[in-house]
């Protein structure tokens, strides 16, 4: 049987976007967009897309569409100079500055014809998630509104891909190469445009959980733990919280209840998730709020909130219904437990799972 390893250096992505219409130019279209491409194949291949769908539109402006905007606008030599960190405002103000290539004028109006939801502007570099290495959080993903005026929303959309774009050339990329032995030159990024999943609550655009999984398990809290287990994090709102060093719940898929930061309220406290991610649509902005500033709109738009979010009064954690006028100085936390998931009640598990990428 083949590893999953040789099946993915052996494997062609671009089947996947092409034959969607979904391929804006003729390069290479970048590790991330290889990587949705391949989780497709696999999805398929073991039956389970009816039980998980990925997002419904999925665009990828290849490498051959940054090729022509670094030409067209003498970037090259230009950008290459720029190395430190103070450097970076003047990296990203170039790159805004300077024009797309009309080549995807028809693709872009494309875009926003098809998509009428908040978009993730995502890097997909050819250096990206290779097999040895990462690059994880070392380059741009922007999130666009896509609300109001075409205009407007063409202007953002264009904005978010010359950031990516800049994000070529940042600092933190740079310090990755260096420290992993990459010679430097030859960058090429591609861009992922996708709907963004989620929905919207008043002027706020989010999902109301969002997760990201691994197959291994890295660092084990436990000696019931193996590292072949595999561990999820979750957490409310954009899934944005679920990766870097953020606070989101973590579960191991084989004893879910264990909990690496401990089981007593102190202890867990301290590692949950008080704020949450989500899309300002008026503003055209990625905020972040505190869970304490929006109780009323979540406990209003979210009938299951008590499975996932509870009190803590400074010793001891309560139910979201509880009555909070008998606490000292009660706090609301996402808890997410296991149990809380579990109770009775009308609701049902949804048949598909949305994955959020």
């Amino acid at each position: 049987m083949m590893e999953y390893g040789e099946f993915y250096r052996n494997f062609d992505p671009v089947p996947y976007y092409r034959d969607r219409g979904w391929l804006i130019g003729d390069g290479m279209i970048g590790g991330k967009a290889k990587g949705l491409s391949f989780a497709h194949t696999i999805l398929e291949k073991n039956g389970l897309l009816d039980e998980v769908f990925l997002p419904k539109y999925s665009f990828v402006v290849t490498t051959a569409v940054f090729e022509e905007f670094m030409e067209s606008n003498q970037l090259w030599d230009r950008l290459m100079g720029l190395r430190e960190h103070s450097d970076a405002p003047e990296l990203y103000r170039i790159c805004q500055e300077a024009a797309l290539p009309p080549s995807i004028d028809g693709d872009l109006e494309y875009i926003l014809d098809m998509i009428d939801t908040p978009i993730s502007v995502r890097s997909s570099s050819i250096l990206e998630d290779d097999v040895n290495l990462s690059f994880a959080g070392k380059y741009a993903t922007r999130f666009v509104t896509n609300y109001g005026e075409r205009k407007s929303r063409r202007s953002n959309l264009e904005a978010a891909i010359k950031e990516v774009y800049a994000s070529t050339y940042n600092p933190a990329a740079r310090e990755y190469k260096r420290k992993h032995g990459i010679t430097w030159g030859g960058e090429r990024m591609g861009v992922l445009l996708q709907s963004v999943v989620g929905r919207i609550h008043g002027n706020h655009y989010y999902p109301e959980l969002a997760g990201a999984a691994f197959s291994q398990v890295f660092r084990r809290p436990s000696p019931r733990i193996n590292k072949e287990d595999g561990v999820a994090r979750i957490c409310f709102g954009l899934g944005t919280r679920t990766v870097d060093r953020s606070f989101a719940r973590t579960f191991y898929l084989t004893n879910p209840n264990l909990r690496p930061e401990g089981n007593r309220p102190a202890e867990v406290v301290v590692h949950s998730q008080e704020k949450f991610d989500y899309i300002d649509i008026e503003n055209n902005a990625f905020m972040t709020a505190p869970l304490r500033s929006f109780m009323n709109e979540i406990t209003k738009n979210h009938k299951m909130a008590q499975a996932y979010i509870q009190w803590y009064d400074g010793s001891m954690f309560h139910w979201l219904l509880a009555d909070t006028n008998y606490m000292q100085a009660p706090r609301p936390v996402f808890y997410i437990c296991r149990a809380a998931t579990e109770m009775p009640g009308p609701f049902q598990p949804p048949k598909k799972t949305a994955a959020s990428f």
